[in-house]
């Protein structure tokens, strides 16, 4: 079984998303040019539950995974970015993630300016 991170990243790679390179889907953190790059949209992916669920007869029935998706937009973007969020949660829904209720409203990070948006997904497998 891989990692949820990597599940996650090779569903959003599969839907060829027009406002973000495969390079920048990254994993656990940035690197040194992400992080400083405001031209680019950038997703980074953390794992937040890697867990055994739904417990009977003494041993669980399945395995709950949990991942946080921050998106780091463009300075510029060149998609309007509320269309494309909720066009990118329900691609993954189709997937079979679950997009948590807790999500946080946009921020605008304090260093690059850039809009931000974190999304909590969930799958049990």
């Amino acid at each position: 079984m891989e990692l949820p991170t990597i599940m996650l990243k090779k569903d959003l790679l599969s839907l060829n998303l027009s406002w973000v390179t495969s390079d920048n889907v990254a994993l656990g953190s940035l690197n040194q040019s992400q992080q400083k790059d405001t031209k680019q949209t950038i997703i980074l992916l953390q794992e937040v539950a890697n867990e055994p669920t739904g417990y009977a007869n003494s041993t669980f029935k399945r395995w709950h995974i949990e991942v946080e998706m921050q998106i780091f937009w463009a300075l510029k973007p060149r998609v309007n970015i509320q269309e494309q969020e909720v066009s990118l949660m329900r691609s993954l829904l189709r997937l079979g993630w679950k997009v948590q209720p807790h999500n946080s409203n946009h921020t605008v990070d304090p260093d690059t300016k850039q809009t931000t948006k974190t999304i909590y997904l969930d799958k049990e497998i």
